[in-house]
C-alpha cells in the first residue's frame, strides 16, 4: 500500500463516518452544534494547532472520542475539516475572509495559500481596498 492509497482509505473512512475519534466544535455555538468529526491522526498531521490541542486534551482511558472546542464559527470549522480530507476548497468572496482567518488560527498553510491565490486572481482596481482589508 502506498501513501496515496492510505490517504484515499482515510478519506473514505471519513466520508463513511467510520472510526472517527474527534469532534471539533465552535466554542460559542452551543445549540444545534454537532461539530465536525474526523480522525485525530489526520487532523494532527494537517494542523500544528490541532496537534497541540489534541496533545493537551489527551484522551481519558474510558473514552474513545474527544471533543475539542475552537474559537471559530462552526461553518468555518466544517469547511476546513472538509478541505483537510478532500484537498480542495471552494472559495468565493463571501467565504474567503472567514476561511482565511480559520486557516491562520489552525495553521493550515495549504488553505491560507489557496485563499491568497484566490484573492490575487480576483484583484482589480475596483476591489483592491477590500482585498487589502481581508489580507
Amino acid at each position: 500500500m502506498d501513501n496515496s492509497e492510505m490517504l484515499d482509505g482515510m478519506r473514505q473512512l471519513w466520508k463513511d463516518q467510520q472510526l472517527l475519534d474527534v469532534t471539533i466544535k465552535a466554542m460559542n455555538e452551543k445549540r444545534n452544534n454537532n461539530g465536525a468529526k474526523g480522525h485525530s491522526v489526520v487532523l494532527a498531521s494537517a494542523s500544528q494547532y490541532l496537534k497541540e490541542l489534541l496533545r493537551e486534551a489527551g484522551r481519558p482511558w474510558w473514552s474513545s472520542h474527544l471533543v475539542l472546542e475552537v474559537d471559530l464559527p462552526q461553518s468555518v470549522i466544517t469547511r476546513l475539516v472538509e478541505a483537510i480530507y478532500e484537498r480542495k476548497l471552494p472559495l468565493d468572496h463571501d467565504t474567503v475572509p472567514a476561511t482565511l482567518m480559520g486557516a491562520q488560527l489552525l495553521e493550515l498553510s495549504f488553505v491560507r495559500d489557496a485563499c491568497n491565490d484566490f484573492l490575487t486572481r480576483q484583484l482589480d482596481i475596483s476591489n483592491w481596498f477590500n482585498t487589502l482589508q481581508i489580507g
